[in-house]
């Protein structure tokens, strides 16, 4: 399974269009789990600065994302997973106290790369309507797999100037359109 970094509670009102176990059993061919990142973002990423599904009045917006950098985030979300990564590596009994009460070196720096791993893609999925969420599922499976494969293989070749994919749903025809992320100013927004 595509192990799931940070994943936002949403209200009743919305809901994710697709989920990791569809994601692993479609995406896991060649690649490994640890080279991809699941964020299901709504109030974590920047991104609800562009669309908020609530209130906007948009018909197209993005509902995934893939990019080779963990997606843009808000501060107090950066400060979250910061410490999840933390308490995974002292979970993962990687950081043990010696008898004077100081950690080895060795093994402080083996945490340390552990809480700093990078995966080398991030899949971001954005919530939609509950109301339109079974068809922009279908939309997915139907007409979004083989743009994320053919950019995913790009990715995993090591293709480092490769722009963020980012799958659009339109509400009026029901139809899925892939582009690249574009870059506004400071911020990356997935548009």
């Amino acid at each position: 399974m595509i192990p799931i970094v940070l994943k936002d509670e949403i209200p009743r009102q919305l809901a994710y269009p697709i989920g990791e176990g569809y994601l692993s059993s479609q995406l896991l061919g060649d690649a490994e789990e640890e080279d991809f990142g699941l964020f299901y973002l709504f109030t974590s990423g920047i991104q609800l600065d562009y669309y908020d599904p609530l209130t906007s009045r948009e018909s197209v917006y993005p509902v995934l994302a893939l990019d080779r950098n963990p997606p843009p985030l808000v501060g107090h979300a950066q400060a979250r997973l910061g410490e999840a990564q933390r308490r995974r590596a002292e979970l993962a009994g990687l950081v043990h106290a010696s008898h004077d009460g100081k950690c080895k070196k060795a093994r402080v720096e083996e945490a340390k790369a552990i809480a700093e791993s990078t995966f080398k893609v991030s899949l971001v999925i954005f919530p939609v309507k509950a109301r339109i969420r079974q068809r922009v599922t279908d939309a997915i499976e139907d007409n979004g797999m083989a743009p994320i494969r053919n950019w995913l293989n790009a990715a995993l070749e090591g293709q480092e100037n490769q722009k963020p994919l980012v799958l659009l749903f339109d509400e009026i025809t029901c139809k899925l359109t892939a582009t690249f992320a574009k870059q506004t100013g400071p911020r990356r927004l997935y548009t």
